[in-house]
C-alpha cells in the first residue's frame, strides 16, 4: 500500500525534527531531489490540490480592472457614429418640419430649408426668365420653354422634392436626412475636397409637339434660303443667264433633338443652328448650253414674201420669240420657238397685206321686223396658225429662211341688233289712283278694263311712258324680306329694264283697292290670271304703256 503524502511528511519530520533549520541550500536541495524523484507520481495529485483550493476560496479572489478592451473599443467605433448620425437625422428633421430637406435642389435652385409654396415661386422665377439662345449665322434667337412647347408639372416636382427623405423606410429615411445635413459641408484633405453629393430632382414634362413644330417652322422661314436655278431669259437682242445661287436649309430634326436634350439643363450653352447647302438642280453651265443654241437660231436670215413684197425681222424679234421653259421645278430647262409671241410681228407685217371682211348688219325691231344695214363681204388675211408653225419648224432646220406668207379667207360675221320700238296699234294705260288697268287698239277703242294692285308705298310702280320689252311664260321672282323667291308666276310681260312687269299674282284673293298703298306689289302690276295672260298674248313686244295717278 502507498503512503500519502502527508504520511510521508510526518515520517521524515520524526526521523528529522530539526531538518527545517538546515541550510537553505541543503532544504533546497532535497526538495529538488524530491521533486525530481516524485514528480512523475504526485504530479496529478498536485494540480487536484491546486484546483480545489482555487474552487474553495474563489470568493475571496481580486481582478485588475481594464479600462478599454479591444471588444469594447471597436463597439464604441461603430455605435458612435450611428448614435451621432441618429442625433443628426432626428435634429435635422425637427428643424426642417415642413420644408424641404437642406441639399436637394431643382431646376438648378437650391430648395432645401424651403417651404413648398416658397420653392414654387423660385422655380416660376426661374421658368419666366430663362431663355434659351438659339444661334445661327449672324442670327440670334431667344425663346422661353413656354415658347417651345415644354410644359413642366411643377407639382409633381415639388411633392418629389419634399418628400425625399420622408417617404422611405425608416432606415433609408435616417439615411437621406444625415446625407443632406452633412451636404452641407465640405472636408478638405490636403487639396482635395469631399462632400456629400446634393439631390437633384427629376424634372417631369411634357412637350408640345405642335407648338415646338410651329416654332421651328418659323424658325425655317428666318434660316432657310432658297436655292435658285440659273435662269435664261430674253433681253433685247440677246439671251442673258442669270446665274445659280446655293440655298441654305434648317436642320431642324437636329435642333429639335438639342432643344429637347436641354429641357433640364437651366445653364446651357446657346445652341448651335446647323444646316444644310441647298443645291440648286439648274447650274449655270447648262443654260449656257441653251443660250449658244438660242443664239445659234436667232443669228439666222429671215426673209418672208406676199405678193413681192419681203419682210425681214430683226434679230430682237426673232430673240423675242424664243422662251425657255421646264417641266416641274426639277426638271431641266427646255428652248421653246413660241408662235404666239410671233402674233405682234405678224400684225405689223398684216397692216400692209391683210383685206379684212365687212360684217353684215341686221336690225331687228320688237323681235319681230329684221332689215338688213349693211352686206357682208368676205377678206383675205394672214393665217397666224400655219405661218407660225411652218417658220418655227424651218427656224430649228433650215440655215437660211426663205418662205412666203400663208394666208387665209377672213369670212364676214353676221351682227344683228335688236331694238325695241313703239307700236301704237295698241296701249295699255294703268292709273294708280283708281287701281284699274284698261287696254286701248289704235285710235282709241278700249278693249278691256281690269282692276290691279300696283306697288305699295316704298316700292311704288315708276311713273311714265314705257314699252313692253319682252315676256316670260314662268318666272321666279324676289320677294324681300324673304330670302326666298316667289315661284309661279305666269304671263309676265315686262315694261322696264329694271323688272317691272305685268303679271299673274295667284296669292291674291282682291284687286282695285287702296290697299295698295300698305298691301301692294314690290312695284309690279299685279292682275287676276286671265288678265295677265290675255295682256301676254294681245298686247306685242313694242306696245306702249303708260302709268299716272
Amino acid at each position: 500500500m502507498k503512503e500519502t503524502k502527508a504520511a510521508r511528511v510526518d515520517s521524515i519530520t520524526r526521523k528529522n525534527p530539526f531538518s527545517f533549520v538546515k541550510s537553505k541550500a541543503s532544504s533546497v536541495s532535497l526538495k529538488k531531489e524530491e521533486s525530481k524523484k516524485d514528480a512523475p507520481k504526485n504530479e496529478p495529485l498536485k494540480r487536484a490540490v491546486k484546483n480545489e483550493k482555487k474552487k474553495k476560496f474563489k470568493f475571496l479572489e481580486f481582478k485588475k480592472t481594464r479600462l478599454f478592451s479591444w471588444h469594447g473599443s471597436l463597439t464604441i467605433l461603430i455605435l458612435l457614429p450611428i448614435f451621432l448620425f441618429g442625433v443628426v437625422s432626428y435634429l435635422y428633421q425637427t428643424h426642417n418640419e415642413g420644408k424641404i430637406y437642406s441639399g436637394v435642389t431643382t431646376f438648378g435652385i437650391d430648395v432645401g430649408g424651403k417651404t413648398k409654396e416658397d420653392a414654387a415661386k423660385l422655380i416660376d422665377n426661374k421658368i419666366a426668365s430663362y431663355q434659351l439662345t438659339i444661334e445661327g449665322e449672324n442670327q440670334k434667337f431667344e425663346a422661353g420653354y413656354g415658347d417651345l412647347g415644354i410644359n413642366y408639372d411643377k407639382e409633381t416636382i415639388l411633392n418629389a422634392a419634399y418628400d425625399y427623405g420622408r417617404d422611405e423606410s425608416l432606415l433609408n429615411n435616417f439615411i437621406n436626412r444625415g446625407k443632406r445635413f452633412f451636404s452641407q459641408y465640405e472636408i478638405s484633405v490636403g487639396s482635395k475636397k469631399y462632400s456629400f453629393k446634393k439631390y437633384d430632382v427629376h424634372l417631369v414634362y411634357n412637350i408640345d409637339g405642335a407648338k415646338l413644330d410651329k416654332y421651328l417652322a418659323d424658325l425655317e422661314t428666318k434660316i432657310n434660303v432658297d436655292a435658285k436655278d440659273s435662269q435664261i431669259t430674253n433681253s433685247g437682242s440677246s439671251v442673258q443667264i442669270t446665274p445659280a445661287v446655293f440655298g441654305r436649309k434648317m436642320k431642324t430634326a437636329e435642333l429639335r433633338q438639342q432643344i429637347l436634350n436641354v429641357t433640364t439643363q437651366f445653364d446651357a450653352e446657346p445652341l448651335k443652328i446647323q444646316t444644310d447647302v441647298a443645291n440648286p438642280t439648274i447650274l449655270d453651265e447648262k443654260t449656257k448650253v441653251l443660250a449658244d443654241q438660242a443664239d445659234k437660231i436667232t443669228s439666222k436670215s429671215v426673209t418672208v414674201t406676199f405678193n413681192d413684197k419681203k419682210y425681214s425681222p430683226t434679230k430682237s424679234v426673232l430673240v423675242s420669240w424664243v422662251t425657255f421653259t421646264r417641266d416641274n421645278d426639277k426638271a431641266d430647262w427646255r428652248m421653246l420657238i413660241d408662235t404666239k409671241r410671233m402674233y405682234p410681228y405678224f400684225d405689223s407685217i398684216g397692216k400692209e397685206i391683210n383685206v379684212y371682211s365687212v360684217p353684215k348688219k341686221i336690225r331687228v325691231e320688237n323681235e319681230t321686223k329684221e332689215v338688213v344695214t349693211q352686206d357682208g363681204k368676205n377678206g383675205l388675211i394672214i393665217d397666224k396658225y400655219a405661218f407660225g408653225s411652218q417658220l418655227a419648224s424651218k427656224l430649228q432646220t433650215d440655215a437660211q429662211v426663205n418662205m412666203a406668207i400663208p394666208m387665209k379667207v377672213d369670212v364676214f360675221q353676221t351682227q344683228i341688233d335688236r331694238v325695241v320700238v313703239a307700236n301704237w296699234d295698241k296701249y295699255i294705260d294703268v292709273n294708280i289712283s283708281t287701281q284699274h288697268m284698261e287696254a286701248y287698239t289704235k285710235g282709241g277703242v278700249k278693249v278691256g278694263s281690269w282692276a290691279i294692285t300696283s306697288g305699295k308705298n316704298g316700292l311704288s310702280t315708276p311713273i311714265g311712258s314705257f314699252l313692253i320689252q319682252r315676256k316670260a311664260y314662268n318666272v321666279c321672282m324676289p320677294n324681300p324680306p324673304s330670302t326666298q323667291p316667289l315661284c309661279g308666276i305666269h304671263y309676265v310681260s315686262y315694261f322696264t329694264g329694271a323688272g317691272h312687269a305685268i303679271h299673274q299674282a295667284w296669292w291674291r284673293s282682291y284687286f282695285g283697292g287702296q290697299d295698295y298703298k300698305w298691301n301692294g306689289s314690290h312695284g309690279c302690276i299685279n292682275a287676276p290670271l286671265s288678265v295677265a295672260q290675255f295682256i301676254y298674248n294681245w298686247a306685242p313686244i313694242g306696245t306702249p304703256v303708260t302709268t299716272h295717278y
